[in-house]
């Protein structure tokens, strides 16, 4: 897996994994806003403001030299709609991932597929 920066895009069978985009912020605001969905998130924007802040801050922390902080889109292959983030947090030697996703898309498998193609 590359991850240098404007070149990050993973494909899967369903699913296109690439750099969160100003373009998914309606997509974003569908799972974001939603109070089921964050409950078990650390950090998660709640209102659609923060969440088009929190974008910005994606887009800046994938344009800088070196990041630490990676936040990727989880957009279906069929029709390129956001379902989900993925987080990855890389310091020193040590990683941490985390992930959140639309509820109208659980349990089908989406997420973990997104999940192993990043790891």
């Amino acid at each position: 897996m590359n991850l240098e920066r404007g070149t990050m895009i993973i494909n899967t069978q369903r699913l296109i994994i690439s750099e969160v985009k100003e373009k998914d912020y309606e997509d974003i605001c569908e799972y974001g806003c939603d109070e089921e969905v964050g409950q078990y998130m650390i950090y998660w924007p709640k209102t659609k403001e923060e969440i088009r802040e929190f974008i910005k801050d994606c887009i800046f922390s994938m344009s800088i030299e070196n990041p630490t902080w990676y936040e990727f889109a989880v957009r279906l292959k069929a029709n390129s709609k956001a379902i989900g983030n993925i987080s990855l947090m890389i310091k020193d030697s040590e990683a941490e991932i985390g992930w959140i996703s639309n509820k109208k898309y659980w349990n089908n498998g989406y997420m973990s597929e997104a999940v192993n193609a990043v790891i």
